[in-house]
């Protein structure tokens, strides 16, 4: 089965909704408020097999591929994002989101929801699905005229909205979920995005619940994929595409065996500790006992502001790119390997005008210090998500016009200055 679909992202951070109102999350919130949305396209395919003659299918994989779009206003920074099509309800209702491991719920507007920023979308209609239920927060079925409602504040926007059930299914991948439908969302920002909703890929402690979870109702619950995983591969360039893959490491993405690393608190996020900062593999003494949350709905690099300003001074990039060539690598010391960044994923350079690819965000403990690997780390690296065994896995992207020279170079130890 095969389906494609267009749109476009406008940003830089995706907006991650979660009624959950945790304090990661609402400044994650904001931080994504800040910055606009550029957007993608998608394609579906999966691939279903069949044991001896029996004709049952085996769990499927299923694989989204992503076009990459890049617009640079100001002439400053590159920004993308990527997003495809789910399907809601029988018959299916189409929807454009955005796939993020940094938030835990799918959102999508409703019918019911009159602002302008609804309007402009795609509309969930309940009465247009036979298998679709409204519910309370709890998922229990709605009974009398009074159900639950939430509100989420967040930067420049706010979102008010109810609780459904329904099937949902991204390509040929079906499962009952719950899921949030917007009743009220601010015309700032939302009516500018092209993208209808979000499907949150994050661990289910950010979501409403599990069965509000895609990734504990249907990547892990469901026994409908081969492995209980989701892999993501970002592009570089515009001759290759994108994809979050569904039960399915994709190996041929990537080279050599990918480097695991636990998942090290139940935040929700894929969030690791890191070793620490380094320049050159060399240590810098920074950061040394930080989280990291690897989101794929963050457009750039965010830490901590004391340690970003440091790195900031430290790396002391020309705006006028005089000193580009001699921009060191920059790496994130994680699970004993240093995971390494080139001077052109940390900095955008445009018309002979420099710019680092940071922004600081300040999480104080015991959540915190958090440092956030968004897209620049994600287009270096390969990267899979172990949803039962609770780990991230990175390998070196294997991009069009790469090698395996420089893919060794990406993955190294630290050593001594």
């Amino acid at each position: 089965a095969r389906a494609s679909v267009e749109a476009q992202r406008e940003g830089s951070l995706g907006p991650g909704l979660s009624a959950q109102g945790n304090y990661i999350l609402q400044r994650l919130m904001e931080l994504r408020s800040i910055l606009f949305l550029f957007w993608g396209c998608a394609a579906f395919r999966s691939a279903f097999s069949t044991l001896g003659e029996s004709c049952h299918r085996e769990p499927a994989a299923v694989s989204t591929n992503l076009v990459r779009v890049a617009r640079s206003p100001r002439g400053q920074r590159h920004k993308l994002s990527y997003f495809g099509e789910v399907q809601i309800g029988t018959p299916p209702q189409k929807f454009l989101v955005v796939f993020d491991t940094g938030s835990g719920n799918l959102i999508v507007p409703t019918k019911q929801c009159e602002s302008a920023a609804c309007r402009h979308h795609k509309q969930y209609v309940l009465g247009d699905s036979s298998t679709g239920k409204d519910i309370n927060r709890n998922e229990a079925e709605v009974n009398g005229s009074s159900r639950d409602t939430l509100q989420v504040s967040f930067g420049t926007g706010d979102v008010e909205g109810v609780f459904y059930h329904d099937q949902v299914c991204v390509g040929t991948l079906c499962h009952d979920m719950s899921f949030i439908g917007a009743t009220a969302e601010s015309d700032n920002p939302f009516d500018e995005f092209k993208f209808d909703g979000i499907l949150g890929l994050s661990l289910h402690e950010m979501a409403e619940g599990v069965g509000y979870s895609f990734v504990e109702s249907v990547v892990l619950g469901s026994n409908a994929l081969k492995h209980p995983v989701f892999s993501v591969f970002l592009s570089d360039n515009d001759a290759e595409s994108s994809s979050v893959s569904f039960g399915s490491e994709e190996s041929h993405l990537h080279y050599g065996a990918l480097h695991w690393v636990n998942i090290s608190r139940n935040s929700g996020y894929w969030q690791v500790e890191t070793g620490g900062i380094t320049l050159d593999d060399v240590p810098m003494g920074l950061c040394d006992e930080c989280q990291v949350a690897v989101d794929t709905g963050t457009s750039m690099l965010a830490g901590p502001s004391a340690i970003m300003d440091n790195l900031t001074v430290t790396l002391n990039v020309d705006p006028s790119c005089q000193n580009y060539n001699d921009l060191p690598k920059v790496g994130f010391l994680l699970g004993g390997k240093v995971l390494n960044l080139g001077k052109e994923d940390y900095v955008s350079r445009e018309d002979q005008f420099c710019t680092m690819a940071f922004m600081s965000i300040d999480i104080p403990p015991p959540q915190g210090p958090l440092f956030i690997l968004g897209d620049p780390f994600l287009r270096k690296f390969h990267s899979v998500y172990d949803v039962k065994n609770l780990r991230v896995g990175f390998a070196p992207a294997k991009h069009k016009g790469g090698s395996l020279q420089q893919a060794v170079n990406l993955l190294t130890y630290a050593r001594n200055a």
